[in-house]
């Protein structure tokens, strides 16, 4: 079930009955079973004008909505040492770990955070390239890894 009033994005403009409805436009107190033939088309026949209506808001309806542009926007700040430090390494998967523990950092708010397989996967960093990123992250004195079995390491960026 659907809770709550339906919104501008979920119903077409215009279709909903005026408050002047009258039976020239299509509205009859007459119940269908005593109606004629004629009269039950006549109510039943829609106008060439509300005809174009209903094709043109079932042709907006099913458009995709604009991507959020938050997602779209998102970018991290490099610190110009790091961006110096970065200059050293030896892989690009490096350059995409710390990007990504960058924007992880300021997420968690510099706080201590945790550094799954997942994530990195979806920026093309497998989990032996994460762990050679990190070795060489750490390596440059940029971040502080504390190792875990069987879990994710826990990250310090300095």
């Amino acid at each position: 079930p659907i809770y709550g009033p339906p919104r501008a994005p979920d119903v077409a403009a215009g279709l909903g009955a005026s408050a002047g409805s009258t039976e020239e436009d299509g509205m009859t107190t007459k119940p269908i079973d005593e109606m004629t033939a004629g009269e039950l088309q006549q109510a039943l026949t829609l106008s060439p004008e509300q005809v174009a209506e209903i094709q043109k808001s079932a042709s907006t309806a099913g458009k995709k909505r604009k991507p959020n542009k938050r997602k779209e926007g998102i970018f991290v700040m490099v610190p110009m040492f790091w961006i110096e430090q970065l200059e050293k390494v030896h892989h690009i998967a490096t350059y995409r770990v710390a990007l990504r523990l960058l924007l992880q950092q300021f997420k968690e708010r510099g706080k201590t955070f945790p550094l799954g397989n997942r994530a990195l996967i979806k920026n093309g960093v497998g989990r032996h390239a994460k762990w050679r990123a990190l070795g060489e992250l750490e390596g440059l004195g940029l971040i502080s890894i504390e190792k875990r079995p069987r879990k994710a390491p826990m990250i310090t960026v300095h």
